[in-house]
């Protein structure tokens, strides 16, 4: 809402989409007085930057298949460099959406336990219950949550 495209008045990259004749929402008239030669400029770096992430998680040289995802990158042009193919799946816009949707919940606990009137196990046990429920507090599913690491330290 803060984008100049929506009657913001903040330039954002959904700006320089629309202005760019990237992205079809919101109200073209509102970017039209970006600078042409800025708008290319932008496109062009974040397409440079994309381009160099492509470069650095390859596992071997040479061109892949990219597939983008995200809204983000209506900003991308039809060729990258280091790209065989660049793909847009159907609905690559909502990939976010999707993945904040189903991504796992976790728990977190720090604790210091004076073990007088515990024993140690009882104490893990009882650490263990709570970050569970913490898991779940956050929006775990009760019987999916799994420990996945407990350490603990004698002071």
């Amino acid at each position: 809402k803060k984008a100049l495209c929506f009657g913001g008045d903040v330039l954002t990259t959904s700006d320089i989409a629309v202005a760019a004749d990237m992205a079809d929402f919101g109200n073209k008239s509102l970017v039209k007085h970006l600078d042409e030669s800025m708008v290319k400029r932008v496109v062009d770096q974040i397409g440079q930057m994309v381009e160099g992430g492509i470069d650095r998680v390859k596992l071997q040289k040479g061109d892949e298949y990219v597939v983008l995802v995200g809204g983000g990158s209506i900003l991308l042009k039809k060729t990258l460099a280091g790209a065989i193919e660049v793909t847009r799946p159907k609905l690559f816009d909502c990939a976010n959406a999707v993945g904040a949707a189903i991504a796992q919940v976790s728990g977190e606990l720090d604790e210091l336990v004076h073990l007088e009137g515990f024993t140690r196990e009882k104490a893990i046990l009882d650490a263990k219950a709570k970050v569970t429920a913490r898991a779940i507090e956050n929006g775990a599913v009760p019987g999916t949550v799994h420990i996945v690491d407990v350490e603990d330290q004698k002071i």
